[in-house]
Protein backbone atom coordinates (compact mmCIF):
# COMPACT_ATOMS: atom_id res chain seq x y z
CA UNK A 1 0.00 0.00 0.00
CA UNK A 2 2.09 3.16 0.69
CA UNK A 3 4.13 3.37 3.67
CA UNK A 4 6.96 4.06 5.11
CA UNK A 5 11.00 4.76 4.44
CA UNK A 6 7.83 5.01 1.84
CA UNK A 7 12.22 9.41 2.00
CA UNK A 8 13.94 8.36 -0.55
CA UNK A 9 10.76 9.94 -1.37
CA UNK A 10 10.81 11.46 -4.46
CA UNK A 11 7.73 10.86 -6.60
CA UNK A 12 7.93 8.85 -9.80
CA UNK A 13 6.02 5.85 -10.66
CA UNK A 14 8.63 3.70 -8.37
CA UNK A 15 6.29 5.40 -5.99
CA UNK A 16 3.27 3.50 -7.43
CA UNK A 17 4.89 0.24 -7.15
CA UNK A 18 5.85 1.23 -3.50
CA UNK A 19 2.51 2.10 -2.65
CA UNK A 20 0.11 -0.37 -4.23
CA UNK A 21 -0.87 -2.56 -1.64
CA UNK A 22 3.02 -1.89 -0.37
CA UNK A 23 2.30 1.40 1.23
CA UNK A 24 5.36 0.94 3.49
CA UNK A 25 6.94 0.80 0.90
CA UNK A 26 6.47 4.53 0.28
CA UNK A 27 6.91 5.25 3.42
CA UNK A 28 10.20 3.32 2.64
CA UNK A 29 11.02 5.53 -0.19
CA UNK A 30 11.22 7.85 2.25
CA UNK A 31 11.87 6.71 6.00
CA UNK A 32 8.55 7.67 7.82
CA UNK A 33 8.62 8.54 11.47
CA UNK A 34 5.88 7.95 13.49
CA UNK A 35 5.48 8.30 17.56
CA UNK A 36 5.39 5.72 20.42
CA UNK A 37 7.20 2.24 20.08
CA UNK A 38 5.54 1.88 16.77
CA UNK A 39 7.58 -0.41 15.61
CA UNK A 40 6.29 -3.17 19.04
CA UNK A 41 2.70 -1.91 19.07
CA UNK A 42 2.88 -2.79 15.06
CA UNK A 43 4.01 -6.08 15.65
CA UNK A 44 2.02 -6.55 18.61
CA UNK A 45 -1.21 -5.48 17.43
CA UNK A 46 -1.43 -5.84 13.32
CA UNK A 47 -2.60 -9.57 13.73
CA UNK A 48 -4.80 -9.56 16.12
CA UNK A 49 -7.17 -6.59 16.30
CA UNK A 50 -10.60 -6.63 14.43
CA UNK A 51 -9.07 -3.84 11.48
CA UNK A 52 -5.80 -6.34 11.49
CA UNK A 53 -8.13 -8.73 10.72
CA UNK A 54 -9.22 -7.54 7.70
CA UNK A 55 -12.98 -6.81 9.67
CA UNK A 56 -12.68 -2.83 10.18
CA UNK A 57 -15.47 -2.97 12.79
CA UNK A 58 -19.30 -4.29 13.43
CA UNK A 59 -20.90 -1.68 11.34
CA UNK A 60 -18.19 -1.75 8.66
CA UNK A 61 -20.55 -2.47 5.96
CA UNK A 62 -22.99 -0.28 6.66
CA UNK A 63 -20.63 2.95 7.87
CA UNK A 64 -22.57 4.39 10.38
CA UNK A 65 -22.45 5.84 13.89
CA UNK A 66 -24.13 8.21 16.29
CA UNK A 67 -24.27 11.20 14.31
CA UNK A 68 -23.99 9.77 10.74
CA UNK A 69 -26.38 7.35 9.95
CA UNK A 70 -28.97 7.15 7.35
CA UNK A 71 -31.18 8.14 9.82
CA UNK A 72 -30.16 11.15 11.10
CA UNK A 73 -28.98 12.11 7.33
CA UNK A 74 -32.57 14.12 7.09
CA UNK A 75 -31.95 15.62 10.36
CA UNK A 76 -28.38 17.12 9.28
CA UNK A 77 -28.20 20.46 6.63
CA UNK A 78 -27.21 20.18 3.41
CA UNK A 79 -23.06 20.83 3.44
CA UNK A 80 -20.48 20.89 0.29
CA UNK A 81 -17.21 19.03 1.40
CA UNK A 82 -14.43 19.43 -1.12
CA UNK A 83 -11.28 16.85 -1.24
CA UNK A 84 -7.73 16.60 -2.26
CA UNK A 85 -6.01 13.83 -2.86
CA UNK A 86 -2.93 12.27 -4.68
CA UNK A 87 -4.03 10.80 -8.13
CA UNK A 88 -2.09 9.22 -10.75
CA UNK A 89 -2.85 11.17 -13.99
CA UNK A 90 -6.56 11.97 -15.56
CA UNK A 91 -9.38 9.77 -14.82
CA UNK A 92 -11.80 10.50 -17.87
CA UNK A 93 -14.54 9.18 -16.06
CA UNK A 94 -13.94 10.97 -12.83
CA UNK A 95 -17.71 12.70 -12.93
CA UNK A 96 -19.49 9.05 -12.74
CA UNK A 97 -17.41 8.34 -9.58
CA UNK A 98 -18.25 11.46 -7.58
CA UNK A 99 -21.74 11.22 -8.60
CA UNK A 100 -21.73 8.05 -7.29
CA UNK A 101 -19.85 8.94 -4.14
CA UNK A 102 -22.42 11.54 -3.40
CA UNK A 103 -25.63 9.15 -4.16
CA UNK A 104 -24.25 7.20 -1.07
CA UNK A 105 -22.88 10.64 1.21
CA UNK A 106 -26.02 12.47 0.64
CA UNK A 107 -28.11 9.64 1.65
CA UNK A 108 -26.51 8.99 4.83
CA UNK A 109 -24.89 12.12 6.12
CA UNK A 110 -26.51 14.72 3.92
CA UNK A 111 -23.16 16.27 2.22
CA UNK A 112 -21.97 16.15 -1.33
CA UNK A 113 -18.38 15.95 -2.14
CA UNK A 114 -16.14 17.81 -4.42
CA UNK A 115 -13.27 15.25 -5.75
CA UNK A 116 -10.09 17.28 -6.52
CA UNK A 117 -7.53 14.99 -7.39
CA UNK A 118 -3.72 15.93 -8.39
CA UNK A 119 -1.05 14.12 -10.06
CA UNK A 120 2.18 12.95 -7.89
CA UNK A 121 4.26 15.01 -9.78
CA UNK A 122 2.40 18.69 -8.51
CA UNK A 123 1.26 17.42 -5.32
CA UNK A 124 3.39 19.33 -3.31
CA UNK A 125 3.32 22.70 -4.89
CA UNK A 126 -0.08 22.35 -6.03
CA UNK A 127 -1.00 22.09 -2.25
CA UNK A 128 1.43 24.14 -0.51
CA UNK A 129 -0.31 26.66 -2.64
CA UNK A 130 -3.40 25.96 -1.52
CA UNK A 131 -2.75 26.22 2.39
CA UNK A 132 -1.26 29.24 1.65
CA UNK A 133 -4.08 31.26 0.08
CA UNK A 134 -5.76 29.91 2.76
CA UNK A 135 -8.45 28.57 0.87
CA UNK A 136 -11.60 26.65 3.17
CA UNK A 137 -10.71 23.46 1.74
CA UNK A 138 -12.07 20.29 3.81
CA UNK A 139 -10.16 17.45 3.67
CA UNK A 140 -6.69 17.31 2.38
CA UNK A 141 -4.12 14.07 1.30
CA UNK A 142 -0.68 14.19 3.48
CA UNK A 143 2.19 12.31 4.49
CA UNK A 144 5.35 12.26 4.88
CA UNK A 145 6.91 11.85 1.54
CA UNK A 146 4.47 14.60 -0.06
CA UNK A 147 2.76 17.46 1.74
CA UNK A 148 4.47 16.79 4.88
CA UNK A 149 2.44 15.66 7.31
CA UNK A 150 3.78 16.43 10.42
CA UNK A 151 5.04 19.82 9.50
CA UNK A 152 1.97 21.10 8.11
CA UNK A 153 0.38 19.79 11.24
CA UNK A 154 3.19 21.44 13.48
CA UNK A 155 2.14 25.27 10.92
CA UNK A 156 -1.56 24.57 12.14
CA UNK A 157 -2.21 23.52 8.58
CA UNK A 158 -4.42 20.52 10.04
CA UNK A 159 -7.36 20.91 12.56
CA UNK A 160 -7.05 18.38 15.54
CA UNK A 161 -9.11 15.72 15.20
CA UNK A 162 -9.46 14.20 18.86
CA UNK A 163 -12.71 15.44 19.70
CA UNK A 164 -14.18 14.93 16.70
CA UNK A 165 -13.29 11.54 16.06
CA UNK A 166 -14.82 11.18 19.82
CA UNK A 167 -17.85 12.80 18.42
CA UNK A 168 -18.40 12.02 14.73
CA UNK A 169 -15.46 9.03 14.28
CA UNK A 170 -16.47 6.52 16.27
CA UNK A 171 -16.53 3.38 14.76
CA UNK A 172 -13.31 4.83 12.20
CA UNK A 173 -11.42 5.27 15.87
CA UNK A 174 -12.17 1.69 17.21
CA UNK A 175 -11.50 0.00 13.47
CA UNK A 176 -7.76 1.19 13.32
CA UNK A 177 -5.28 -0.29 15.54
CA UNK A 178 -3.71 1.77 18.37
CA UNK A 179 -0.28 1.70 16.86
CA UNK A 180 -1.90 3.54 13.78
CA UNK A 181 -3.24 6.30 15.75
CA UNK A 182 -0.28 6.87 18.09
CA UNK A 183 1.76 7.46 14.38
CA UNK A 184 -0.29 10.35 13.47
CA UNK A 185 -0.03 12.39 16.93
CA UNK A 186 2.00 15.19 16.74
CA UNK A 187 2.23 16.88 19.81
CA UNK A 188 0.33 14.78 21.65
CA UNK A 189 -2.81 15.40 19.44
CA UNK A 190 -4.26 13.66 16.38
CA UNK A 191 -3.90 15.48 13.14
CA UNK A 192 -5.06 13.20 10.44
CA UNK A 193 -6.91 9.78 9.48
CA UNK A 194 -4.30 7.31 8.80
CA UNK A 195 -5.02 4.96 5.86
CA UNK A 196 -4.47 1.27 7.26
CA UNK A 197 -2.07 -0.85 4.62
CA UNK A 198 0.04 -3.24 4.46
CA UNK A 199 3.14 -1.05 6.52
CA UNK A 200 6.39 -2.82 5.15
CA UNK A 201 8.17 -1.99 2.46
CA UNK A 202 11.12 -4.05 0.40
CA UNK A 203 13.77 -2.61 -2.45
CA UNK A 204 14.60 -4.66 -5.32
CA UNK A 205 13.93 -4.89 -9.45
CA UNK A 206 10.71 -5.24 -11.29
CA UNK A 207 11.18 -7.51 -14.52
CA UNK A 208 8.65 -8.52 -16.92
CA UNK A 209 8.16 -12.48 -17.02
CA UNK A 210 8.50 -12.61 -20.60
CA UNK A 211 12.21 -10.81 -20.46
CA UNK A 212 13.46 -13.32 -17.78
CA UNK A 213 12.21 -15.91 -20.00
CA UNK A 214 13.27 -14.45 -23.70
CA UNK A 215 16.58 -13.76 -22.51
CA UNK A 216 17.55 -16.38 -20.02
CA UNK A 217 18.22 -14.05 -16.91
CA UNK A 218 18.85 -15.39 -13.64
CA UNK A 219 17.78 -13.03 -11.38
CA UNK A 220 19.38 -15.45 -8.15
CA UNK A 221 22.62 -13.66 -8.67
CA UNK A 222 20.79 -9.97 -8.29
CA UNK A 223 22.32 -9.42 -4.39
CA UNK A 224 23.35 -5.49 -4.85
CA UNK A 225 22.06 -3.05 -7.06
CA UNK A 226 25.08 -3.53 -9.56
CA UNK A 227 24.19 -7.02 -9.63
CA UNK A 228 21.33 -5.95 -12.34
CA UNK A 229 24.09 -5.02 -15.36
CA UNK A 230 24.90 -8.35 -17.19
CA UNK A 231 21.24 -8.25 -17.40
CA UNK A 232 21.19 -4.70 -18.56
CA UNK A 233 23.81 -5.63 -21.13
CA UNK A 234 22.45 -8.98 -22.58
CA UNK A 235 19.32 -6.67 -23.34
CA UNK A 236 21.35 -4.15 -24.64
CA UNK A 237 23.06 -6.23 -27.10
CA UNK A 238 20.49 -8.01 -28.44
CA UNK A 239 18.18 -4.63 -28.47
CA UNK A 240 19.77 -1.82 -29.23
CA UNK A 241 17.41 0.81 -29.57
CA UNK A 242 15.96 -0.53 -26.28
CA UNK A 243 15.94 0.90 -22.96
CA UNK A 244 16.88 -2.07 -20.51
CA UNK A 245 16.55 -0.16 -17.49
CA UNK A 246 13.83 2.60 -17.17
CA UNK A 247 14.54 5.90 -14.85
CA UNK A 248 12.46 8.98 -14.05
CA UNK A 249 14.46 12.20 -12.98
CA UNK A 250 14.66 10.70 -9.33
CA UNK A 251 16.41 7.62 -10.12
CA UNK A 252 17.18 4.85 -8.00
CA UNK A 253 19.28 5.79 -5.28
CA UNK A 254 16.39 6.88 -3.03
CA UNK A 255 14.35 3.89 -3.42
CA UNK A 256 17.27 1.35 -3.15
CA UNK A 257 18.77 3.00 -0.01
CA UNK A 258 18.53 0.89 2.75
CA UNK A 259 20.16 -2.04 0.39
CA UNK A 260 23.07 0.43 0.42
CA UNK A 261 23.54 -0.27 4.27
CA UNK A 262 21.64 3.31 4.54
CA UNK A 263 18.12 4.40 6.79
CA UNK A 264 16.94 7.89 5.93
CA UNK A 265 14.66 10.44 7.61
CA UNK A 266 12.18 12.63 5.42
CA UNK A 267 12.97 15.64 5.11
CA UNK A 268 12.72 16.61 1.00
CA UNK A 269 11.57 14.85 -1.56
CA UNK A 270 15.07 13.27 -1.64
CA UNK A 271 15.98 12.67 1.78
CA UNK A 272 19.12 14.15 2.00
CA UNK A 273 19.75 12.74 6.11
CA UNK A 274 20.53 9.26 7.01
CA UNK A 275 22.54 6.72 9.15
CA UNK A 276 23.79 3.51 8.66
CA UNK A 277 21.48 1.02 9.61
CA UNK A 278 24.07 -1.03 11.60
CA UNK A 279 24.79 1.73 14.06
CA UNK A 280 23.33 1.52 17.08
CA UNK A 281 24.15 5.13 17.86
CA UNK A 282 22.12 6.56 14.68
CA UNK A 283 24.93 9.30 13.76
CA UNK A 284 23.38 11.18 11.24
CA UNK A 285 24.59 12.52 7.92
CA UNK A 286 24.51 14.08 4.77
CA UNK A 287 23.74 10.96 2.24
CA UNK A 288 25.00 12.54 -1.06
CA UNK A 289 28.53 13.20 0.63
CA UNK A 290 28.22 9.30 1.57
CA UNK A 291 30.91 6.68 -0.54
CA UNK A 292 27.65 4.71 -0.98
CA UNK A 293 26.07 7.97 -2.95
CA UNK A 294 29.64 8.57 -4.90
CA UNK A 295 29.77 4.72 -5.95
CA UNK A 296 25.90 4.77 -6.74
CA UNK A 297 26.46 7.64 -8.92
CA UNK A 298 29.70 6.42 -11.06
CA UNK A 299 27.67 2.75 -11.30
CA UNK A 300 24.53 4.60 -12.96
CA UNK A 301 27.35 7.10 -14.85
CA UNK A 302 28.41 4.14 -16.58
CA UNK A 303 25.22 2.66 -17.56
CA UNK A 304 23.99 5.66 -19.00
CA UNK A 305 27.11 5.97 -21.22
CA UNK A 306 26.58 2.22 -22.40
CA UNK A 307 22.76 3.11 -22.92
CA UNK A 308 21.35 0.90 -20.88
CA UNK A 309 19.37 3.96 -18.96
CA UNK A 310 16.84 5.46 -21.11
CA UNK A 311 18.06 9.28 -22.23
CA UNK A 312 15.36 11.71 -21.13
CA UNK A 313 15.53 10.10 -17.79
CA UNK A 314 16.81 13.70 -15.99
CA UNK A 315 13.61 15.28 -17.50
CA UNK A 316 11.26 11.86 -17.46
CA UNK A 317 8.38 11.79 -14.78
CA UNK A 318 7.02 8.98 -14.87
CA UNK A 319 8.68 5.57 -15.00
CA UNK A 320 4.83 4.18 -15.95
CA UNK A 321 4.67 6.30 -19.31
CA UNK A 322 7.97 4.52 -20.78
CA UNK A 323 6.99 0.95 -19.76
CA UNK A 324 3.52 0.99 -20.95
CA UNK A 325 4.52 2.37 -24.12
CA UNK A 326 6.93 -0.65 -24.50
CA UNK A 327 10.68 1.92 -24.62
CA UNK A 328 11.66 -0.12 -21.54
CA UNK A 329 12.05 -2.80 -19.31
CA UNK A 330 13.38 -3.11 -15.70
CA UNK A 331 12.20 -0.65 -13.42
CA UNK A 332 12.80 -0.50 -9.48
CA UNK A 333 10.83 -0.42 -6.23
CA UNK A 334 10.76 0.04 -2.80
CA UNK A 335 7.24 -1.31 -2.47
CA UNK A 336 7.63 -4.69 -3.22
CA UNK A 337 5.08 -6.26 -0.94
CA UNK A 338 3.20 -9.17 -1.11
CA UNK A 339 0.60 -8.75 -4.12
CA UNK A 340 1.98 -5.85 -5.00
CA UNK A 341 3.00 -8.18 -8.18
CA UNK A 342 -0.49 -7.49 -9.96
CA UNK A 343 -0.43 -3.49 -9.25
CA UNK A 344 2.53 -3.11 -10.58
CA UNK A 345 1.87 -5.60 -13.57
CA UNK A 346 -0.96 -3.38 -14.06
CA UNK A 347 0.62 -0.03 -13.49
CA UNK A 348 3.65 -0.56 -15.68
CA UNK A 349 3.52 -3.11 -17.85
CA UNK A 350 -0.14 -3.26 -19.35
CA UNK A 351 -1.22 -6.11 -17.30
CA UNK A 352 2.23 -8.65 -18.56
CA UNK A 353 3.35 -10.87 -15.31
CA UNK A 354 6.21 -9.43 -13.76
CA UNK A 355 9.08 -11.26 -11.40
CA UNK A 356 10.56 -9.24 -8.01
CA UNK A 357 14.28 -9.43 -7.50
CA UNK A 358 14.65 -8.47 -3.95
CA UNK A 359 17.61 -6.65 -2.71
CA UNK A 360 16.51 -6.29 0.82
CA UNK A 361 14.03 -7.78 3.49
CA UNK A 362 10.87 -7.06 5.01
CA UNK A 363 11.40 -3.50 6.70
CA UNK A 364 9.39 -1.52 8.93
CA UNK A 365 10.80 2.13 8.64
CA UNK A 366 10.52 5.30 10.66
CA UNK A 367 6.47 6.61 10.54
CA UNK A 368 4.60 3.95 8.24
CA UNK A 369 1.67 5.45 10.22
CA UNK A 370 2.05 8.53 7.92
CA UNK A 371 2.43 7.37 4.64
CA UNK A 372 -0.88 7.88 3.51
CA UNK A 373 -3.32 10.27 5.93
CA UNK A 374 -6.10 12.47 5.00
CA UNK A 375 -6.46 15.59 7.26
CA UNK A 376 -9.23 17.89 7.41
CA UNK A 377 -7.97 21.55 6.95
CA UNK A 378 -7.89 24.25 9.67
CA UNK A 379 -9.86 26.29 7.20
CA UNK A 380 -12.61 24.06 6.90
CA UNK A 381 -16.27 25.40 7.13
CA UNK A 382 -17.73 22.10 8.06
CA UNK A 383 -14.91 19.98 9.90
CA UNK A 384 -18.02 17.89 11.66
CA UNK A 385 -19.66 16.70 8.55
CA UNK A 386 -15.54 16.15 6.66
CA UNK A 387 -15.49 13.85 9.90
CA UNK A 388 -18.10 12.04 9.51
CA UNK A 389 -17.39 11.04 5.76
CA UNK A 390 -14.35 10.35 7.05
CA UNK A 391 -15.53 8.03 9.44
CA UNK A 392 -17.72 6.76 6.19
CA UNK A 393 -15.24 5.81 3.44
CA UNK A 394 -12.99 4.08 6.29
CA UNK A 395 -15.85 1.84 7.08
CA UNK A 396 -18.30 1.49 4.32
CA UNK A 397 -16.99 -0.87 2.13
CA UNK A 398 -18.84 0.18 -1.04
CA UNK A 399 -18.07 3.66 -0.62
CA UNK A 400 -14.49 2.60 -0.26
CA UNK A 401 -14.17 0.40 -3.31
CA UNK A 402 -16.12 2.80 -5.34
CA UNK A 403 -13.19 5.42 -4.74
CA UNK A 404 -10.74 2.71 -5.51
CA UNK A 405 -12.41 0.95 -8.25
CA UNK A 406 -15.25 2.13 -9.96
CA UNK A 407 -18.77 1.25 -10.91
CA UNK A 408 -19.25 -2.39 -11.44
CA UNK A 409 -19.84 -3.64 -15.07
CA UNK A 410 -18.54 0.20 -16.02
CA UNK A 411 -15.03 0.01 -14.98
CA UNK A 412 -14.44 -3.20 -13.36
CA UNK A 413 -16.09 -6.70 -13.34
CA UNK A 414 -16.23 -8.83 -10.40
CA UNK A 415 -13.76 -11.91 -11.17
CA UNK A 416 -14.72 -13.74 -7.91
CA UNK A 417 -16.69 -12.90 -4.37
CA UNK A 418 -13.62 -10.41 -3.80
CA UNK A 419 -12.26 -9.77 -6.09
CA UNK A 420 -12.08 -7.65 -9.44
CA UNK A 421 -10.85 -7.11 -12.48
CA UNK A 422 -10.31 -3.22 -13.88
CA UNK A 423 -11.24 -2.76 -17.31
CA UNK A 424 -8.28 -1.17 -19.14
CA UNK A 425 -10.03 1.57 -20.92
CA UNK A 426 -13.36 2.07 -18.68
CA UNK A 427 -12.31 5.70 -17.70
CA UNK A 428 -11.45 5.13 -14.09
CA UNK A 429 -8.39 2.99 -12.94
CA UNK A 430 -6.74 5.31 -10.74
CA UNK A 431 -4.81 1.90 -8.80
CA UNK A 432 -4.38 4.25 -5.46
CA UNK A 433 -6.71 2.37 -2.79
CA UNK A 434 -4.19 3.45 0.06
CA UNK A 435 -5.25 6.77 -0.84
CA UNK A 436 -8.55 6.81 0.38
CA UNK A 437 -8.78 4.71 3.50
CA UNK A 438 -8.93 1.05 5.23
CA UNK A 439 -7.27 -1.13 2.02
CA UNK A 440 -8.51 -4.25 4.00
CA UNK A 441 -11.50 -3.06 3.22
CA UNK A 442 -11.00 -3.46 -0.49
CA UNK A 443 -11.08 -5.97 -3.48
CA UNK A 444 -8.35 -8.05 -4.24
CA UNK A 445 -6.95 -7.31 -7.90
CA UNK A 446 -7.68 -10.31 -10.56
CA UNK A 447 -4.37 -12.19 -10.08
CA UNK A 448 -3.53 -11.81 -6.12
CA UNK A 449 -4.08 -14.63 -3.83
CA UNK A 450 -7.40 -14.80 -1.79
CA UNK A 451 -4.91 -14.78 1.11
CA UNK A 452 -2.97 -11.80 0.29
CA UNK A 453 -4.44 -9.39 2.85
CA UNK A 454 -3.76 -12.17 5.59
CA UNK A 455 -0.05 -12.35 4.40
CA UNK A 456 0.45 -8.62 4.10
CA UNK A 457 -0.63 -8.56 8.01
CA UNK A 458 1.54 -11.24 8.83
CA UNK A 459 4.58 -9.24 7.27
CA UNK A 460 3.48 -6.23 9.28
CA UNK A 461 3.80 -8.60 12.33
CA UNK A 462 7.02 -10.21 11.56
CA UNK A 463 9.25 -7.39 9.46
CA UNK A 464 12.16 -5.91 10.85
CA UNK A 465 11.60 -2.16 12.03
CA UNK A 466 14.10 0.06 11.39
CA UNK A 467 15.87 2.01 14.39
CA UNK A 468 14.30 4.90 14.55
CA UNK A 469 10.58 4.12 14.46
CA UNK A 470 8.32 6.11 16.10
CA UNK A 471 10.34 9.16 15.35
CA UNK A 472 9.15 12.56 14.16
CA UNK A 473 11.21 15.14 12.65
CA UNK A 474 9.37 18.54 13.07
CA UNK A 475 11.30 21.09 10.57
CA UNK A 476 9.69 24.08 11.64
CA UNK A 477 12.64 25.90 12.70
CA UNK A 478 13.95 25.25 9.17
CA UNK A 479 11.97 25.61 6.19
CA UNK A 480 14.45 28.51 4.66
CA UNK A 481 17.23 25.89 4.79
CA UNK A 482 14.61 22.88 3.70
CA UNK A 483 13.42 25.01 0.59
CA UNK A 484 17.19 26.11 -0.21
CA UNK A 485 18.19 22.42 -0.29
CA UNK A 486 15.31 21.00 -2.20
CA UNK A 487 16.38 24.00 -4.67
CA UNK A 488 19.71 22.26 -4.84
CA UNK A 489 18.50 18.96 -5.00
CA UNK A 490 16.26 19.84 -7.91
CA UNK A 491 19.31 21.12 -9.64
CA UNK A 492 21.14 18.38 -9.60
CA UNK A 493 20.05 15.33 -8.78
CA UNK A 494 18.02 14.48 -12.25
CA UNK A 495 21.61 14.57 -13.56
CA UNK A 496 23.60 12.51 -11.01
CA UNK A 497 20.73 10.35 -9.93
CA UNK A 498 20.21 9.07 -13.66
CA UNK A 499 23.69 9.09 -15.01
CA UNK A 500 23.57 11.68 -17.01
CA UNK A 501 25.89 13.53 -15.85
CA UNK A 502 29.66 13.03 -14.79
CA UNK A 503 29.71 12.81 -10.47
CA UNK A 504 33.40 13.72 -11.14
CA UNK A 505 32.62 16.84 -12.26
CA UNK A 506 29.32 17.45 -10.65
CA UNK A 507 29.36 15.93 -7.63
CA UNK A 508 31.65 18.03 -5.96
CA UNK A 509 29.75 21.38 -6.93
CA UNK A 510 26.57 19.64 -5.62
CA UNK A 511 28.35 19.08 -2.55
CA UNK A 512 29.49 22.57 -1.94
CA UNK A 513 26.11 23.80 -2.99
CA UNK A 514 24.40 21.75 -0.46
CA UNK A 515 26.71 23.09 2.66
CA UNK A 516 26.04 26.71 1.61
CA UNK A 517 22.14 25.68 1.17
CA UNK A 518 22.17 24.93 5.13
CA UNK A 519 22.32 21.03 4.51
CA UNK A 520 24.63 20.75 8.25
CA UNK A 521 22.23 22.86 10.33
CA UNK A 522 19.40 20.07 8.97
CA UNK A 523 21.83 17.44 10.05
CA UNK A 524 22.56 18.92 13.70
CA UNK A 525 18.93 19.97 14.23
CA UNK A 526 17.99 16.50 13.22
CA UNK A 527 20.38 14.86 15.40
CA UNK A 528 19.51 16.54 18.51
CA UNK A 529 15.66 15.59 18.26
CA UNK A 530 17.08 11.98 17.34
CA UNK A 531 18.99 12.10 20.75
CA UNK A 532 16.00 13.47 22.57
CA UNK A 533 14.00 10.64 21.06
CA UNK A 534 16.18 7.98 21.62
CA UNK A 535 16.70 9.47 25.33
CA UNK A 536 12.89 9.78 26.00
CA UNK A 537 13.07 5.55 25.46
Amino acid sequence: MVTSSMGKKMWGSALVACLMFGLAACGNNGNNSNSGDAANAANADTSGNAAANGNTSAGATNGTNASGDAADASKLEPVDLTWYYLQPGAQSDLSSIEDAVNKITQAKINATVKLKPIDGGEYNQRMNTVAASGEAYDIGWTSNWLFDYVGNANKGVFKPLDDLLDKYGVELKASLPDFMWEQVKVGGHIYGVPNYQSVTGREGFVVPQDIIDKYKLDLSTVKKFEDIAPALDAIKKAEPKMSPIVMDRNGMFGYLINSQGIDSIPVTSQNPIGFYNTDDTVKLFNVYASPEFKHYAEVVRDWYQKGYVNADAPTNKSVDDVTKAGQGYITYSNGLNPGSEVSMSNNRYNGKPVVFAPLTNFLISSNPGIATVNAISANSKNPERAMMFLNLVNTDKELYNLLSFGIEGKHYDKVGDNTVKVKEDGGYANNYPWVYGDTFNGYLMDGQAADTFEVQKKTNAEATPTKIVGFKFDTSSLTAEIANVQSVLDEYMPGLSTGAVDPAKKLPDFLDRLQKAGIDKIVAEAQKQVDAWKASK
